[in-house]
This record gives C-alpha cells, sequence and structure tokens, in this order.
C-alpha cells in the first residue's frame, strides 16, 4: 500500500490480499501502513500521498527514461503454445 500511496493513489486495491487472507486481514495491514507512517516520521496517510510522483522530480524526461528501461528489463514474454 505505501508505495502506491507514495506514488499517489487514492485507493489501494487490496481484494486479492483479502480474499487470500480473510478480512480480519484488514487490521493487519492498516497496523503495517501505520507502522510505517510513524517509523518514517510522518504524521499521516496524506502526508505521504504523491510524494514520489512526477511532480516532484526535477528531471521528470530522466524518470520516465528510467521507467521505460524498467519496463523493458522486467519483461518476460509469455510462453509460446505450438
Amino acid at each position: 500500500m505505501v508505495k502506491y500511496l507514495l506514488a499517489g493513489a487514492d485507493v489501494v486495491m487490496t481484494a486479492s490480499a483479502l480474499l487470500r487472507n480473510g478480512v480480519q486481514h484488514v487490521g493487519t495491514m492498516r497496523r503495517g501502513l501505520e507502522r510505517w507512517i510513524g517509523e518514517n516520521g510522518f504524521a499521516s496517510v496524506d502526508a505521504i500521498r504523491g510524494l514520489k510522483d512526477a511532480t516532484h522530480v526535477e528531471h521528470v524526461d530522466a524518470l520516465l527514461r528510467a521507467q521505460y528501461v524498467a519496463a523493458l528489463t522486467d519483461y518476460l514474454p509469455a510462453t509460446i503454445v505450438r
């Protein structure tokens, strides 16, 4: 959740985690988020939302190139079925 909030998300999809771990997992996710916020000296979710979005980067073009290169290097082609 933290990564998505840092990128500027207002909503984080957690359905798969809840389906895997049950509804009680909401408490675990919340405690983890609260712990991370506290350990990193922030007061709230609003304080971290968007800190890592492109509006906070001096050279946006360099960020976009780096993201493009990362997408290419992380790409794994699907297995070809014959």
